[in-house]
């Protein structure tokens, strides 16, 4: 054979940088020659990343909601071990990427796959406890990919040589953005804001790790050092949303 088959773990198919590579690199798998499934955790709205796959790649959801998503993987792996096991790789992305290739190693046997994981959060502060956890299951992985150097996980590497590991950093290709000032003059008015008002805005994963609710307080500060009308925009999707929404 000179294609492979692939299948891409990750959570949801959000905005997030993470997710954003795993979904270049199956494309580019694709246009390689390779068949790729992409797994996702729970289905979000299509529009944040869903709609940039290749259409040849097929789209599957572990669980219709993200709540059930985790408890989920041993029954999905056990009824679909048969089309799991006509895979090459299993690449996983993420924590629930990790737990899905953990559980997939651990409980289907006789297995002709093997799993490796791309590690996101390599130099990211992070709590202890999660990267212990990562670390964790990442010794029934076949192969891991860094996409830096870290020390903790330089010595990780060094204390499981028997892990096969890779240094490759990794990105994605840069977007092509349309600059039009008609656009960019008309976008206050879209949010009934005068266009001679200043606008402070951010845009990210709203993660209780990334610690969004900050943005509130930041916006307070600017709100009532600035005398003049501040009109403060905060995109982007997590489970902090509707806490941010309340604050």
């Amino acid at each position: 054979l000179n294609y492979m088959k692939i299948i891409h773990v990750i959570s949801g198919l959000t905005k997030g940088g993470g997710e954003r590579v795993a979904v270049e690199l199956a494309n580019k798998s694709v246009d390689n020659g390779d068949e790729v499934t992409l797994l996702a955790g729970w289905p979000v709205d299509p529009s944040f990343l869903q709609n940039d796959v290749n259409s040849n790649i097929a789209v599957k959801f572990v669980s219709n909601k993200r709540i059930f998503a985790y408890l989920y993987i041993i029954p999905f792996l056990i009824k679909n071990k048969f089309w799991i096991n006509t895979n090459d790789i299993i690449h996983c992305h993420l924590t629930f990427g990790g737990v899905f290739g953990y559980m997939a190693n651990l409980l289907l046997r006789n297995k002709k796959f093997k799993v490796v994981e791309t590690y996101h959060a390599v130099g990211m502060h992070i709590p202890k406890f999660n990267r212990w956890l990562h670390s964790k299951l990442m010794l029934l992985k076949d192969g891991v990919v860094f996409m830096a150097n870290d020390s903790y996980w330089d010595n990780f590497v060094k204390n499981n040589k028997r892990l096969k590991s890779a240094i490759i950093p990794n990105g994605i290709k840069l977007l092509d953005i349309e600059k039009n000032k008609n656009k960019k003059a008309d976008f206050p008015s879209n949010f009934s804001i005068s266009k001679h008002t200043n606008l402070v805005g951010t845009i990210g994963m709203l993660r209780p790790d990334r610690k969004p609710s900050l943005y509130i307080t930041v916006f307070k500060f600017i709100k009532d050092f600035i005398k003049e009308e501040v009109h403060f925009i905060l995109g982007g999707d997590g489970i902090e949303f509707q806490k941010i929404k309340d604050l």
